[in-house]
């Protein structure tokens, strides 16, 4: 016993040491997205009154993309803010130790479920997931932290159960309720736990009838679903509705089952298209996408039914359904981002090993079994390869280099503007994207959200007024974007981009229909520059522009330029 104990504690440890060392050429990373200082800056105060707003009001107040309430990480990142200030390489720090406890623990569970008493298999299956070059997406982003604690939550919960059903004790039961809590009012998907205990309860549950069994764990989980409901009124209590992206259209379910199955067993370089790629524009036509959607659904009826057949599957059926529940949950939302596979990954992962574990304790091994580890070994080898352990990532590297040195740029050029003065932002960098635009991922850089959130922290007496009018979507560094700014006379500001290849100028949603919609200004063209065609900004002459700025981002460098002055020597 000492020995196993030993044995598990070494495999353990080896888990956590390369799930760290896999992200240790970010180490000391800074500020990699958009969203994460309207997050942090949203809940400053150190007042304990913060943790009412926190679980009465929305994860961040600057957000233009999405309305979310997710207490938990907010409560989470506000202890981290207490200690450490906006200092981001500590809020980045605090998701490499989350992504390595969910990597130990996805061993521990796998090791419970496959009934591996050595524990090497379920060292795979936590080596698999601890090195997925997918949650690059996940792990690098401080704003989705909420994905880390729902994978966190889930496997804590799934492991006090089994040991409730194991020893009969209350207080297992009552952690798995508690870890269960935590996960719900994480993100949404979190109310999608309660589904995978139920699952866990159905398929080990020892009855012979199927209704008996169902009957049984619906009401053995029923404590937990109604976290959902709890979980669905503060939501609306806090939002007044459904959180949710705000401008997105949703996606056909036969694109959502394609990326979601691609996420997880296509892991090369996720910064490069694969051939794959190919097939997804089809999926979004209606009937190719539902018939796959459909296709999809009949594969999965005839797997579950084959892995119900035999009690030495039972694992393999549970961790089946638990992929199967996320899959039609993201379908019947309509979205999907490489981000949503971190916790889908832990039952592929796991899968991984068992379908392993059962060719080598299989004595009469088919052609067919040899063929599906070696694909198996195959995918394995690949996931480990092009992980950030052994592939080379500069690009987040870069990103997080240049966000930090425009929001500071920003803040000098601020500095010395008067209290109160209507900044309007133009080229307001967006996106960094890798030459080779893999999974069609982007690594998110600034945007006027995280502008005002960023001012408003640091020079909250300014109290600056923002409307952003164009962007740029960047295909290189910023400092490389080769962009034009000039004044034409008659007020109007012209931006061109003289490198097709390296930006692409746009007008912002928000600067069109949002809350900071700009006053007094005509943008021509009215709708997206493309090519050299240049993006005219023309000032009203009855408009007062005193007290008014551009911002001009020209690569790295800020500068503010006064409206009024010019306008006035124009008139």
């Amino acid at each position: 016993m000492p020995g196993e104990k030993r044995r598990l504690a070494f495999f353990a440890l080896l888990i956590a040491a390369f799930a760290l060392l896999s992200y240790s050429q970010f180490f000391g990373i800074r500020l990699l997205e958009f969203d994460a200082v309207g997050k942090i800056a949203s809940h400053s105060s150190r007042s304990p009154a913060e943790i009412i707003n926190i679980l009465t009001q929305p994860e961040q107040h600057y957000t233009l993309i999405s309305t979310n309430y997710r207490p938990v990480q907010t409560l989470i990142q506000w202890a981290v803010f207490l200690l450490f200030g906006l200092d981001f390489s500590a809020f980045h720090w605090l998701n490499f130790l989350f992504h390595a406890v969910n990597s130990v623990l996805v061993f521990f569970v796998a090791r419970k479920l496959l009934g591996d008493k050595p524990g090497f298999f379920s060292f795979l299956a936590g080596l698999v997931f601890a090195l997925h070059p997918i949650h690059l997406n996940t792990v690098l982003f401080v704003s989705r932290l909420h994905e880390p604690l729902v994978a966190f939550a889930l496997l804590s919960s799934l492991l006090c159960l089994g040991r409730y059903f194991e020893r009969k004790k209350r207080v297992f039961f009552l952690l798995s309720f508690l870890f269960c809590a935590m996960g719900v009012f994480s993100k949404e998907t979190g109310s999608l736990i309660p589904f995978v205990l139920f699952f866990y309860a159905l398929v080990f549950s020892g009855e012979k009838r199927f209704r008996n069994a169902f009957s049984s764990s619906l009401r053995f989980c029923l404590p937990f679903f109604s976290l959902v409901a709890l979980y669905a009124a503060m939501m609306f209590f806090s939002l007044g509705r459904a959180g949710g992206y705000l401008s997105f259209a949703p996606a056909a379910p036969g694109f959502i089952a394609f990326s979601f199955f691609q996420f997880l067993v296509y892991p090369f370089d996720f910064l490069k298209a694969g051939f794959l790629e190919s097939a997804r524009p089809a999926l979004t036509d209606g009937f190719s996408g539902i018939v796959f959607f459909v296709a999809i659904l009949a594969l999965s009826i005839v797997a579950a039914k084959f892995l119900s057949e035999s009690r030495e599957r039972k694992p393999a059926l549970f961790l089946f359904c638990w992929l199967i529940v996320f899959l039609l949950a993201f379908s019947a939302s309509g979205f999907i981002g490489a981000w949503y596979s971190y916790v889908p990954a832990i039952p592929f992962s796991m899968l991984l090993a068992f379908l392993l574990r059962a060719h080598c304790n299989n004595s009469k091994k088919s052609n067919f079994s040899r063929l599906a580890v070696a694909i198996i070994g195959l995918l394995v080898f690949s996931i480990v390869f092009f992980s950030p352990l052994f592939t080379d990532y500069p690009a987040p590297r870069e990103a997080a280099d240049a966000t930090q040195s425009i929001l500071g740029q920003t803040l000098l050029a601020a500095k010395d503007l008067p209290d109160g003065a209507r900044l309007y932002l133009v080229n307001c960098p967006s996106y960094l994207f890798s030459e080779q635009l893999g999974f069609r991922n982007a690594i998110l850089l600034v945007n006027e959200s995280s502008v005002k959130a960023f001012l408003d922290f640091y020079a909250p007496d300014k109290n600056f007024k923002l409307s952003p009018i164009t962007a740029v979507s960047i295909f290189s560094h910023p400092q490389d974007v080769n962009l034009d700014f000039r004044w034409k006379g008659n007020c109007v500001f012209v931006v061109e981009n003289l490198d097709t290849k390296s930006a692409k100028n746009y007008l912002p949603v928000s600067a069109v229909n949002g809350p900071n919609m700009a006053k007094g200004v005509t943008f021509r063209p009215p709708q997206y520059g493309a090519g050299t065609e240049p993006i005219e900004i023309e000032f009203w002459k009855s408009e007062d522009w005193r007290d008014s700025f551009l911002l001009v981002f020209e690569g790295g460098r800020a500068s503010a330029i006064s409206i009024s002055e010019f306008c006035k020597a124009e008139s």
